[in-house]
């Protein structure tokens, strides 16, 4: 804020500026508050149909007070300076609107005034958003615009306007309403993406959002998308419904943060986005883990010999456990280390087992294994412990079925054994790197290991994969 004193200008501090409407006294001010302390106010003026306002290049305001004093407001990027500008021209075209002037209460200086949102149609959607961009300058009123906007179903109105518009090929209130609506998304109210998760919500918004006015010639097409080319298939069926409907909701979500809004991104959007998908996964996770009979489902196709499987099922299910240790890598250490260590208690190592013994002669295959060596990296950089007791039970369990004279059990082999036959004869350098890998922090034996980690290793070293 600036303040002409003799022919100098004088720096009156830093401030956050916003136009606001008194109603005691009916009258748009323009408020600069300090950027130091927000409660001490560097500007107050009212805005008059008669002052003449001018802006210069792209950042400033000037003009002049009824007493002569001349102020300046000179602003840190062009966004901030336009909203400034655009609130004091709909002010004056308010003071001076007459009757063959468009309806005052449609305008973005008296939505502001009125103090709530008018019912959306077609004409004053770009109205709307510059008064939403306007009120949600401060905390207090955009939690009341949210709040708003969630209990009077203010969305499943626009989605009406949206469908109506469609009809009738008006790009310019479709292109509105894109931009209104990426405005409501983007003031990051966690309550806000909630509501629009749900089904008569959510298609409606990303159906606004196909409009975008930055490529008028051109439409997405998120709702085909997701109506036939996405589909929710499960493998092994989760039977909690509201474990189902997080799972839809976070796949929401990453389509939104991932594709619909990934041009519009900011940062403080980006992290509500990941912080709604990081709750929703904590909470699948956790049910997963106390789902017994998901993971004895699981790991059945695997082990149990009497029952014949199809293998598109069991590629199926790989790829299950592929995304659910992707989803625990993003979750808080205690949970992650508790989901990996529940996996390999539960004997998911049977199933990354088959996965690696796959030949890998076709594509779909190799795919397989890369799958089942992602799971193996994960499960050993969480639970090496685990996964080492796990293969010596499996050699224990081998020893005992040969001296039975079982069927089999000649050719049987440990896990670990496997994965050394990968590194020494696949021809695949991705496979063979990613398993080695694998392998490498799998026999890693840190300086201040106790001494029975060291022995292990030895014993594998000596008895599990001489071919090595």
């Amino acid at each position: 804020v600036y303040e002409l004193i003799g022919s100098r200008w004088m720096d009156q501090g830093t401030a956050f500026c916003f136009g606001q409407f008194q109603e005691d006294t009916n009258e748009a001010l323009l408020i600069a508050r300090s950027e130091r302390n927000y409660h001490d106010i560097i500007l107050s003026t009212a805005i008059r149909s008669n002052d003449v306002y001018q802006r210069q290049q792209e950042t400033l305001i000037v003009w002049t007070e009824p007493d002569g004093v001349d102020y300046a407001l000179s602003f840190q990027d062009p966004e901030g300076c336009s909203e400034v500008w655009n609130f004091i021209l709909e002010v004056q075209r308010h003071m001076n609107n007459d009757d063959g002037s468009p309806d005052p209460s449609l305008t973005m200086a008296s939505i502001i005034r009125s103090g709530s949102l008018p019912r959306p149609q077609l004409g004053i959607i770009g109205e709307i958003e510059k008064a939403i961009k306007s009120l949600s300058r401060t905390a207090h009123l955009k939690e009341r615009i949210c709040e708003y906007i969630q209990q009077e179903g203010y969305l499943k109105s626009l989605i009406e306007v949206m469908n109506t518009a469609e009809d009738l090929e008006s790009l310019e209130n479709l292109h509105a309403l894109c931009s209104l609506m990426q405005t409501i998304l983007m003031m990051n109210d966690h309550g806000m993406y909630e509501h629009i998760l749900e089904d008569d919500v959510f298609f409606g918004v990303v159906g606004m959002l196909e409009y975008d006015p930055d490529f008028p010639a051109h439409k997405a097409n998120y709702r085909q998308f997701l109506h036939q080319t996405s589909q929710f298939h499960q493998p092994i069926p989760l039977r909690d419904i509201a474990i189902q409907r997080k799972i839809h909701h976070t796949y929401r979500l990453q389509f939104l943060k991932d594709v619909v809004l990934a041009r519009a991104l900011d940062d403080s959007t980006f992290n509500v986005l990941n912080s709604c998908i990081i709750f929703n996964q904590i909470d699948i996770i956790q049910h997963v883990q106390q789902d017994h009979a998901f993971l004895r489902e699981v790991v059945r196709l695997f082990v149990d010999e009497e029952m014949e499987h199809d293998i598109s099922l069991r590629r199926e299910v790989i790829l299950l456990i592929q995304q659910l240790c992707i989803m625990g890598k993003n979750v808080q250490l205690p949970a992650r280390l508790a989901l990996f260590r529940t996996l390999v208690d539960r004997g998911i190592l049977f199933a990354t087992q088959w996965a690696l013994g796959l030949p890998g002669k076709d594509q779909e295959n190799k795919s397989m294994v890369s799958a089942g060596g992602e799971v193996l990296s994960a499960l050993i950089d969480h639970d090496l412990n685990g996964v080492r007791t796990h293969v010596l039970k499996q050699e224990v369990a081998i020893e005992k079925e040969r001296l039975a004279g079982k069927k089999g059990a000649d050719k049987a082999e440990t896990l670990l054994e496997l994965v050394c036959k990968i590194v020494t004869q696949c021809r695949d350098l991705a496979i063979q790197s990613q398993v080695g890998d694998a392998l490498k922090a799998w026999l890693d034996v840190p300086p201040d290991s106790p001494p029975m980690a060291a022995s292990e290793v030895v014993f594998y070293s000596i008895h599990l994969f001489p071919q090595c």
